[in-house]
């Protein structure tokens, strides 16, 4: 049996190669590539080490939400971009404006969602702003 490296330990070596490897005398294109790579690096490793239990927490609370007045037998549970088009749709119609049900709990659903995309593709920007 073959003992292998888990995707993030290999994401966290590539991401200290291409930082170490990495050196002033490159022009800065080589510099800004260099660097494009490993943010994208640690975008992945964030995205593969994400809380997925809060993750699926909020899609099926969106789904629950979004789907409150009807069931598609022939999708009874869709995927995240169907629920978010489905969502869209409602929205310009109206269907979530203030004050009517489900406002506050959507509200609420969302500022989750974009709270748990912050930790993945921005970590830096709460730790600026506390």
């Amino acid at each position: 049996m073959f003992i292998r490296p888990d995707i993030i330990s290999v994401l966290e070596l590539a991401r200290d190669i291409i930082r170490n490897e990495f050196n002033e005398e490159f022009s800065s294109d080589i510099k800004y590539k260099t660097l494009m790579i490993a943010s994208a690096i640690n975008i992945a490793n964030r995205q593969l080490t994400v809380d997925t239990e809060s993750i699926n927490t909020v899609t099926k609370e969106l789904y629950t939400i979004t789907y409150s007045d009807q069931f598609n037998a022939n999708d009874p549970d869709p995927s995240y971009q169907k629920i978010t088009r489905k969502l869209c749709n409602d929205i310009r119609q109206g269907k979530y404006d203030p004050g009517t049900s489900n406002s506050d709990r959507l509200l609420k659903v969302l500022t989750e969602i974009v709270d748990l995309q912050v930790d993945i593709y921005s970590p830096k920007y709460k730790r600026e702003n506390k």
